[in-house]
């Protein structure tokens, strides 16, 4: 079979959280376009219909199919032999072993993600030559387990890691009908194609929705009321540790009041946070300072993210321990918005590389307000930003997702 006028059944296991839910309706899109035939599983059906309408890609396309999302519940031997067996354990001596902390005890299991790919496709005429997971990094990686994802579903696919480990070691590596993976970090393609010559092995790079409303949206509006001329910082995403909210405190704390505003837009995930973090959302809590504005939960609509991002005059994202890269940059590129990250790992690289802001040590908040007063001073060159357009637009995503699924070709 050529590789147009297949049948790709685009599995996306998370919804509402982070900008997941636009790269998935970005794939879907380009799947039509390019004239594949799309069967798409997702939790949330009516936001990708909303996201693709954003598009402008007709949600009744001949060519689209919505699977229907189930919760799988275990078989009735399975769920009377669990009920045994936790019966069994209260007749047992404790066991130090198994009460040991379990690193992936919040992982996705394998094989419930065959199970729901089997419900989903009853009754289903087309049946899919290919199938591509969104966001591999949710599921359990012990070999045991991806052997009963195997025993369940025959479908040729491949998956996208946006956290790829140094090595290969995932269980899934070993499937017999894995094709491929994507990686967001372009220096480990090398060292994963010499581990695995018998997948594809792909780079993609971050792009991101640039999507934006035709009129400042009420979000952008208070910012702008609020900040009354002042430089306006913006940060903003899923926030847990990673995002360093303590240096970001600290910074607003130093900064002058009469100079700078800072936007924080996200959901907090509260329980991912440092205590160091927590302790400076405390104190910040109990005597907001005026020269901040926040918006704490997610926002569906990535137009208001973006229009946020489009009224700042700088982007923040001095990430703690962050190795990966981050579509602020995208945003950043695609708003002519200088940014300034943490010089360590992949984000400084790119900063520097492109000259599209300043890196500096990620717990020096003294830094990062020096930082934001140069980039005053001496704006970044507006090439530098079309470089990384070019480099990390969505077109450039097609183009090597298309090769990648190409090589994947059963």
């Amino acid at each position: 079979m050529t590789a147009r006028g297949r049948t790709i059944l685009i599995y996306n296991p998370l919804a509402g959280h982070g900008h997941l839910d636009s790269w998935n309706a970005l794939v879907v899109s380009f799947l039509l376009e390019r004239g594949e035939t799309v069967l798409a599983l997702t939790p949330e059906p009516a936001e990708l219909l909303r996201r693709l309408r954003l598009l402008g890609v007709a949600t009744e396309h001949s060519r689209l199919s919505l699977l229907p999302w189930l919760n799988v519940k275990p078989a009735v031997w399975q769920r009377i032999y669990h009920r045994l067996a936790g019966l069994a354990r209260f007749s047992q001596a404790p066991n130090p072993e198994a009460s040991k902390h379990d690193p992936e005890n919040n992982y996705l299991e394998p094989r419930e993600f065959a199970q729901r790919l089997q419900s989903a496709l009853k009754g289903v005429s087309t049946r899919p030559d290919f199938m591509f997971n969104m966001y591999m990094d949710l599921y359990r990686t012990d070999e045991k387990r991806w052997q009963a994802f195997s025993q369940l579903c025959g479908i040729p696919w491949a998956g996208l890691r946006f956290i790829p480990q140094s090595l290969p070691l995932e269980g899934y590596y070993k499937t017999p009908n894995l094709r491929g993976m994507a990686l967001l970090d372009e220096k480990l393609v090398a060292a994963y194609q010499e581990q695995l010559p018998q997948l594809a092995i792909g780079y993609l790079p971050d792009m991101t929705d640039v999507l934006i409303g035709n009129h400042t949206s009420h979000i952008a509006q208070a910012i702008l009321t609020r900040a009354q001329g002042r430089k306006i910082v913006f940060m903003g995403g899923t926030i847990g540790k990673n995002k360093n909210l303590a240096c970001w405190y600290a910074l607003i704390q130093q900064a002058d009041a009469g100079k700078w505003f800072f936007v924080q837009i996200g959901e907090v995930l509260t329980d991912d946070l440092t205590q160091e973090d927590r302790d400076a959302c405390q104190a910040i809590d109990l005597a907001p300072p005026e020269n901040l504005y926040r918006h704490i939960g997610y926002l569906p609509d990535e137009r208001d993210f973006n229009g946020a991002i489009a009224v700042a005059d700088i982007i923040y994202a001095v990430y703690r321990d962050f190795k990966i890269s981050s579509n602020m940059l995208g945003k950043a590129a695609a708003f002519n918005k200088p940014i300034v990250v943490a010089q360590e790992h992949l984000m400084g690289e790119r900063v520097r590389a492109y000259q599209i802001g300043i890196a500096i040590p990620e717990d020096d908040a003294f830094a990062a307000l020096e930082a934001l007063q140069t980039l005053v001073e001496r704006p970044s060159n507006l090439e530098c930003f079309q470089a990384y357009r070019s480099d990390f637009s969505t077109v450039a995503f097609k183009n090597s997702f298309f090769q990648l699924i190409d090589a994947c070709q059963p």
